[in-house]
């Protein structure tokens, strides 16, 4: 067996792996970098107003867009007259920061304030 035929073969699969490797580990340390840019600092949203729909209204009114919040949660929704209670009249999406009305809901439409927190 002629042992500069088995080099020839092993150099291209060594250069192979060793590209491989770092495209892995290139791609492992882009993914970091956003992975660190998920915030971790907590924001309050107080009083804020918003319309009641059963096809769900966005708590912030200048979000427009899925996924824009970080860790959404409610902590209270007040109509006019009432606190409303979770889950009997409203879900809310913690990725979208969309609050929905329960489809039998009597609120449908009515003004509201919500008080919620965030993480950005």
């Amino acid at each position: 067996m002629d042992k500069k035929g088995q080099m020839d073969t092993l150099v291209p699969i060594i250069i192979t792996l060793l590209v491989i490797g770092l495209v892995l580990g290139i791609g492992f340390v882009v993914l970091q970098e956003f992975a660190d840019n998920r915030g971790d600092t907590l924001g309050t949203a107080t009083n804020e107003s918003i319309i009641l729909a059963t096809a769900g209204t966005y708590a912030d009114n200048n979000v427009s867009a899925d996924n824009c919040f970080n860790t959404f949660t409610v902590s209270a929704v007040y109509n006019s007259t009432q606190l409303l209670d979770t889950p009997g009249n409203y879900t809310y999406v913690t990725a979208t920061g969309k609050i929905i009305l329960d489809s039998d809901s009597l609120h449908t439409g009515a003004a509201a304030n919500v008080t919620y927190t965030y993480y950005y």
